[in-house]
């Protein structure tokens, strides 16, 4: 298992934290005893976090019944589906963040021009920037001329001429 395969683990009520070794196993030191929760991280993955994990005194404590952790590749729809996550709580900007990465991580991903959308979007309607957002409205209707949001880019595109004047 070379670096790249590595991942980190890290507990509540601990300053340590460890990386696994070659089987995927880890050891993290001086943990008091208690519930604690336990987060496994690696980049370009989905951070898992694993609730109530009981660390008693002398034991070594196996996580999930000792079942293997399987971590997932963050992949198109987990993209999506964060920046509508973000969207919906009002975090434009970090809902702006998650659909530019998608487009740049995943540019064929059936998400894209919804994507693409929703960045025109957010910079008119909720940041008031037209003319980024006729900016992006143009890359949607230029990347993306089957999308079911071209009428929309379209409508976008005339409010962002009107708002500049």
């Amino acid at each position: 298992m070379g670096i790249a395969n590595i991942i980190l683990v890290s507990i509540t009520a601990s300053s340590n934290t460890a990386l696994t070794d070659a089987d995927g196993y880890f050891r993290i030191d001086e943990v008091s005893i208690g519930t604690r929760n336990l987060t496994i991280a690696k980049e370009n993955y989905i951070t898992q976090k694993i609730l109530s994990v009981v660390i008693k005194e002398d034991e070594v404590t196996l996580i999930d019944n000792g079942d293997p952790i399987v971590v997932q590749a963050v992949d198109e729809k987990y993209l999506f589906d964060g920046g509508i996550i973000y969207y919906d709580s009002g975090e434009y900007t970090n809902a702006l963040t998650t659909f530019q990465q998608l487009i740049i991580d995943f540019p064929d991903s059936q998400y894209a021009d919804d994507a693409q959308y929703y960045i025109a979007y957010i910079n008119e309607k909720k940041f008031g920037y037209y003319s980024k957002a006729l900016l992006e409205y143009y890359e949607l209707i230029t990347n993306y001329p089957d999308s079911i949001w071209i009428d929309d880019a379209q409508l976008g595109m005339g409010n962002c001429y009107f708002a500049n004047g």
